[in-house]
């Protein structure tokens, strides 16, 4: 899990937790979206995460490119 997933996650938890205690649903149902929000934010930063992890492990398979040979005199 990435820093900013577990952010994310955090957020929408506090989100929910305001919802939940919120009275009125005109202060709950944005509470609600926020929390959707996060979640799909989290989600999405997972996805990125184990992109970074894939392209990382395939770089390290790869030798890097030869240099060019010197030009002759």
């Amino acid at each position: 899990m990435t820093t900013m997933q577990q952010f994310y996650l955090d957020r929408a938890q506090e989100a929910g937790l305001l919802a939940n205690a919120a009275p009125l649903a005109n202060v709950r149902e944005p509470h609600r979206v926020a929390e959707t929000t996060w979640t799909d934010l989290a989600a999405r930063a997972g996805r990125v995460g184990t992109m970074q992890v894939a392209r990382a492990a395939g770089a390290a398979g790869r030798r890097p490119p030869r240099p060019p040979p010197p030009e002759p005199r």
